[in-house]
């Protein structure tokens, strides 16, 4: 079994040759017969349940996966050992890993592993760093763990000393020989980020009000001073953004990197006229195949940023009246929320023609729900409240819209869904 070395760089000076400390290897750097892995190869989602009712009665949280047959059963840690085994995040990283971490809290990791889709090879993290999720700079559901076209994987990790954070790269185009980066300049304080396909990186620093983009060779360049700028990755694969603090922010803004990595700003005019005023921290992006939505949860608004005409706009359905979850799949997106009678509810909606299809409630029965996601081809898997008995559920809906409880034992709230295959 192939296994990974970490190299650890600091910006582009090469400090250390030597292999990230994993158990995987004895002191000369052969293979031993401790290898580490998860038993995910048959898992499309990975959850995190209170363990109330799991064996490991010593840990707080549980791992569970869901299978492609729709059954859901606890993951195996085969040679792996946490100092702290209580499960605390999962963070997808691109089609070939996802990234497991145990401790106290999510903002609390003792370990992280590096797991390889679908074989469940892991690598410790330890001398690597691993991610923080606290983002304040970002919207809602921005991925903490995030890829660029060619694989390389980024995230944010935080220096607890200096109490300040950063963002890192893990160059993985050799799968025996990841290297690490220190992505973003020491002296910011990154508080939220999200990466091109090409790899330059826009991020929020500071208190979460001034705005950057690192370019792929280095240089940097401003982007407007302002609180949660709204800011995102388009269409187009270039860096968007509405300057909220502006003269007129009624403008969305194209960041233009060319081939020398010079920078020209374009925009589109007249967005919404309708005094659109978002922050990302409030705020859902939804990214479709011809669409992109940014949800503004604090106002139960949906403004249409990105389509094929070039012309922002709001959309509103009447059907919903509270909006508290918003995801996509390639093609349609969803929202979760209540109606004008507070009754929970969950839409599926086509922005090509804005029609509304009711997925919740189903045969009369409501389901108000905590966590939510979908996969690119309208699958969606759920935990919720089931009003009628008030049994806590984990549910999926097919795409053709059909409801089906996979699990109703556990009777517990999610606490993370991640959908990883």
């Amino acid at each position: 079994m192939n296994k990974i070395f970490i190299v650890v760089f600091l910006g582009t000076l090469l400090l250390s040759c030597s292999p990230i400390n994993n158990p995987a290897y004895d002191s000369t750097n052969n293979p031993t017969d401790n290898s580490m892995s998860l038993d995910i190869a048959d898992a499309r989602a990975l959850l995190i349940t209170p363990s109330t009712t799991s064996s490991k009665s010593s840990t707080e949280n549980i791992l569970l996966k869901v299978t492609f047959d729709g059954q859901v059963s606890e993951v195996n840690l085969l040679g792996i050992t946490p100092s702290n085994p209580n499960p605390v995040a999962i963070y997808n990283a691109g089609s070939s890993y996802v990234v497991v971490c145990f401790g106290d809290s999510e903002y609390s990791i003792t370990d992280g592993y590096l797991v390889k889709k679908p074989e469940g090879d892991a690598f410790l993290l330890r001398d690597v760093g691993y991610p923080y999720s606290l983002f304040w700079g970002s919207f809602i559901n921005a991925n903490r763990v995030q890829t660029d076209d060619a694989g390389n994987i980024y995230y944010m990790v935080r220096d607890f000393m200096k109490e300040t954070n950063k963002v890192i790269k893990l160059d993985v185009s050799n799968p025996e020989l990841i290297v690490k980066t220190d992505y973003t300049p020491d002296i910011d304080n990154i508080s939220g980020f999200c990466v091109t396909p090409d790899g330059h990186i826009a991020y929020a620093y500071d208190s979460g009000d001034k705005n950057r983009i690192k370019k792929v060779n280095g240089g940097l360049h401003n982007l407007p001073n302002g609180t949660w700028l709204p800011f995102w990755v388009g269409l187009d694969g270039n860096i968007k953004y509405q300057d909220i603090s502006g003269s007129d922010p009624n403008i969305i803004y194209t960041v233009n990197i060319d081939d020398d990595y010079n920078v020209t700003i374009s925009s589109v005019t007249g967005m919404f006229n309708l005094n659109a005023w978002f922050q990302s921290v409030s705020s859902y992006l939804l990214k479709l195949c011809s669409r992109v939505y940014i949800v503004d949860k604090l106002n139960d608004r949906i403004y249409e940023v990105e389509n094929s005409s070039n012309i922002p706009r709001e959309v509103t359905f009447p059907e919903i009246d509270d909006i508290e979850i918003a995801a996509a799949s390639d093609n349609y997106y969803y929202l979760s929320g209540s109606d004008s009678s507070n009754n929970p509810i969950l839409l599926k909606i086509d922005p090509l023609t804005d029609k509304v299809v009711t997925l919740l409630p189903s045969e009369g029965k409501y389901y108000d729900i905590y966590k939510m996601v979908v996969s690119p081809d309208d699958e969606v898997i759920f935990n919720a409240l089931r009003m009628f008995d008030g049994r806590k559920i984990i549910g999926e809906i097919n795409s053709g819209g059909a409801l089906s409880i996979i699990e109703e034992d556990l009777n517990s709230e999610v606490i993370v869904i991640e959908k990883i295959n």
